[in-house]
């Protein structure tokens, strides 16, 4: 059929502006049958026909039939520029979810008529909707400079700064809603949400109750008035509200995953699964109710249901949080559970969802349950084998494994089995080494070995033939290298696999060089980046002296050997403020609020190799950190870390014993696993306190005298045999203790993660200076000091254990109970006592 433009007349002969002018009154009337019949003749009539296009449109959007009013008033806006025009369109556009669309138009309609207060007010929401919120202020703002007291527009805009945590203004602005509309329940209970950020939190719990006076149906406002009432311990009036917040919006997922939440708190978990298991099935794609019922089986011991809950949101990327929780699973999984994960676990390490000191033992047991690789254990483990560096280990299986190479590169190879396969391909690569080039797939084999060989600092065996093989590499290396000649891949491996790539004279040179990819990395680990962590060492501050004796030995021992050098850190999960996170962690505990209308100020003190501060730094938001260390070696390391990971530190060398010497004081203190490497810790624990502010709290870690028994054991051993803290000396060492029959005192050294780099290892059993203690005598510091003990941090296993072993310290905070649990199970704080104290 041809296009009609122009005039023309309906079936009836009438003019189409006829038509028109007849559907506009219909329509005015509230007539829309017959205004749309009489819009539609006029189109028969004049296909382009404005006024019956749009007309037509603005119906549609009241019939509630976006697509129809976007085809309408797409072609209406063709015709005529004109604002209104352009608002519909926008509306329709936005109905069909289609936003930077609808963002074009409304900023066109403001532009032809600058005063449009309904079109600057939607060009805000749809603009918050796409979470551009600094661009939503300025609409909101022109709503306001043409009316002052236009309610709704206050309310909007309160929303977009509680958003962008700009509380106090925020706060003003609901109350502005609130003096424009007394009425206005929802910006009451949005107060609160602003009142409770703030740490306000009866001003907060008096706003909600004033919505649910104005509005006794509201379920948003009792769920809200839930989480209020959690925060304080109330959990049993908390979960009256969440559940009457339930029976008003039985779909409302949000109030079911907090019933479960406060339900789980209150150590009812099969009540907390129930509600997780309902909050999922309303909204399969959810991850919350995903992530919390995941989190109680685990913490019911299944790990593998927890898995199974998880793994549809792992197949869609899921978030940091999800592949947190999967990565915390891992270690409660059976070896033929683990090999179910398996393409997980390499995504995992690949991807980094976890550091890779979380992922190694997982990677490790998986590793081993390779039939192949199993094998190649075997053949290594065989009496004799191995005693010669000719011995031929086949290393076809390990090559072709994707999790054994990426493993290599990114974690310590904490297996003792495994260490001795690898102790061999180094001998074997020494052989090669001066013969014919290596194949692509041994060169990138070789090269991660010796990215290992780096990470874990050398730590592996060797004999006087390998030494001698090594120093004629080396001369070799150091020859090529000082006449410009070209170096053979397989020769700067071998000698990285032995000892640094800095270390050598004229190091620098390699970087000009073009090489393999495998070998690029490996230069890059070796060279470039110990470069740069000594430019950034020297423009590090010093903000105190470091005059003690025990202190400038701590200091001597991370020079030498930084501790811990790692390669991934934990994926930065969703931050929270310092109260929710503390009133989560201890919801029945004694904290009290920080209420902190910013972030917190944070020191942490010995930070190492910056591991912690950045996970600190990622865990609460707005927070401001100081990292000092005695050593600068650590903070280069922990430094170049922080920037290559985009994230804002403040590092500085200083004894933290003397930090009461600056001006600065702190709203929480991290001390963990520091304190016990001082010469006296209860004096370094007050020097802390003297700088931390009043209320404000404290994370500390101390080692635990009865989970390090056996390696007390292991320690006197070392003292008894004279020996000393050299690399040579703790590779001795840990060959004689691999070498100790099973069960024998001592053992179980082997078993600890850390002992399987030299750095972790003297950290472990050749300390310098080391305290343990137990937990009479730090609750009788916290006695002494009057500090508020708060809890634990802690395994939820654990956690659950201790719950059904003392249902009268709902808490958990009873020193005493804790002790007796501790020794029951000797091994329960192996790692070291963690746990939050708040000052008074």
């Amino acid at each position: 059929m041809a296009k009609r433009t122009g005039r023309g007349r309906g079936a009836e002969g009438r003019d189409a502006n006829d038509l028109f002018a007849a559907a506009r009154q219909h329509h005015q009337a509230g007539q829309f049958g017959p205004a749309q019949d009489l819009y539609r003749q006029a189109l028969d009539a004049d296909s382009e026909h404005f006024g019956s296009l749009y007309g037509l449109g603005i119906l549609a959007i009241q019939a509630g039939q976006p697509r129809i009013a976007v085809d309408l008033l797409g072609r209406a806006v063709r015709r005529r520029d004109a604002p209104d025009v352009h608002y519909h369109f926008a509306l329709a556009l936005a109905s069909e979810r289609r936003l930077a669309d609808a963002t074009v138009h409304y900023r066109r309609a403001v532009a032809l008529k600058p005063d449009y207060a309904e079109a600057h007010m939607n060009l805000g929401n749809v603009l918050t909707e796409q979470g551009l919120l600094d661009e939503a202020i300025p609409c909101y703002g022109r709503v306001l400079a043409l009316d002052p007291r236009a309610a709704v527009a206050h309310y909007n805009m309160a929303n977009v700064l509680a958003r962008l945590n700009r509380l106090a203004e925020a706060e003003e602005h609901f109350r502005k809603a609130i003096a424009g509309h007394r009425g206005f329940a929802e910006a009451w209970n949005n107060l609160g949400n602003v009142l409770r950020d703030s740490g306000r939190r009866k001003e907060a719990e008096e706003a909600v109750r004033e919505a649910l006076r104005l509005r006794p149906d509201y379920a948003d406002a009792y769920n809200n008035l839930g989480v209020l009432l959690a925060a304080r311990g109330a959990i049993e009036d908390a979960m009256t509200q969440y559940r009457q917040a339930l029976r008003l919006q039985p779909g409302f997922v949000t109030a079911q995953n907090n019933l479960g939440l406060a339900l789980s708190r209150a150590r009812d978990s099969d009540g907390a699964l129930a509600c997780f298991q309902r909050a999922l099935a309303a909204n399969p794609d959810g991850l919350e109710a995903r992530h919390h019922l995941a989190r109680e089986l685990f913490g019911r011991g299944d790990a593998a249901g927890a898995v199974r809950v998880l793994a549809p949101a792992l197949d869609r990327t899921g978030t940091a949080e999800t592949h947190g929780i999967f990565v915390h699973c891992l270690r409660g999984l059976s070896d033929d559970e683990l090999a179910g994960v398996r393409d997980y676990v390499l995504r995992a390490l690949t991807e980094a969802w976890g550091s890779g000191g979380d992922l190694e033992q997982a990677c490790i047991r998986l590793i081993k349950h390779t039939p192949a690789i199993s094998a190649c254990i075997g053949f290594a483990r065989r009496p004799g084998d191995g005693e010669s560096p000719r011995t031929v280990v086949d290393l076809s299986p390990i090559m072709a494994d994707p999790l054994f190479l990426r493993l290599l590169v990114s974690g310590r190879m904490s297996d003792g089995e495994i260490e001795r396969v690898l102790t061999l391909a180094r001998r074997q690569l020494v052989d090669q080494a001066s013969g014919e080039a290596l194949d692509a797939r041994s060169l990138a084999f070789f090269g991660a070995l010796a990215q290992q060989c780096f990470l874990n600092e050398y730590v592996f065996a060797e004999s006087d033939a390998e030494r001698d093989a090594f120093e004629r590499l080396r001369a070799s290396l150091l020859a090529d290298l000082a006449g410009g000649r070209e170096i053979a891949p397989q020769l700067l491996v071998a000698v990285a696999a032995y000892r640094p790539l800095h270390a050598l004279a004229g190091a620098e040179a390699l970087l000009d060089r073009t090489w393999p990819a495998p070998l690029d990395s490996l230069v890059a680990q070796q060279v470039r980046e110990p470069a740069a962590e000594k430019a950034i060492r020297e423009q590090l501050p010093a903000l105190t002296p470091i005059d003690d004796e025990v202190s400038r030995a701590v200091q001597t021992q991370y020079e030498q050997n930084p501790y811990p050098r790692w390669v991934i850190a934990a994926p930065a999960a969703k931050p929270l403020r310092i109260d929710d996170y503390l009133r989560e962690k201890f919801p029945f505990g004694p904290f009290r609020p920080l209420g902190l209308a910013n972030g917190p100020d944070v020191l942490i003190a010995g930070c190492g190799t910056g591991l912690h501060p950045i996970e600190t730094q990622r865990k609460f938001v707005g927070a401001r950190l100081l990292a000092v260390d005695l050593s600068r070696v650590s903070l280069g390391y922990a430094a170049r870390k922080t920037a290559a990971l985009g994230l804002s530190i403040e590092y500085a060398q200083a004894d933290f014993r003397a930090l009461d010497r600056i001006e600065r004081r702190f709203d929480v203190i991290e001390a963990s696993g520091s304190l016990h490497h001082l010469a006296d810790p209860a004096a370094g624990w007050r020097a802390l306190l003297r700088v931390l502010k009043p209320g404000g709290v404290m994370l500390l870690g101390l080692y635990s005298a009865r989970a390090r028994a056996d390696l007390n054991v292991a320690r006197g051993y070392i003292k008894e045999r004279g020996y000393g803290a050299s690399a040579d000396e703790i590779r001795r060492f840990r060959q004689e203790a691999f070498a100790w029959p099973d069960g024998t005192p001592g053992k179980s050294v082997t078993q600890h993660g850390d002992f399987y780099s030299t750095s972790g290892c003297r950290d472990l059993l050749f300390h310098v200076q080391e305290w343990q203690h137990d937990l009479p005598e730090i609750a009788a510091f916290i006695a002494a000091e009057k500090l508020t003990f708060l809890g634990f941090e802690i395994d939820a296993r654990v956690a659950h254990e201790y719950a059904a072993a003392n249902p009268d310290d709902p808490a958990m905070t009873d020193l005493d109970r804790w002790h007796r649990f501790e020794c029951a199970n000797p091994n329960v704080f192996i790692g070291m006592y963690q746990f939050w104290v708040q000052k008074p």
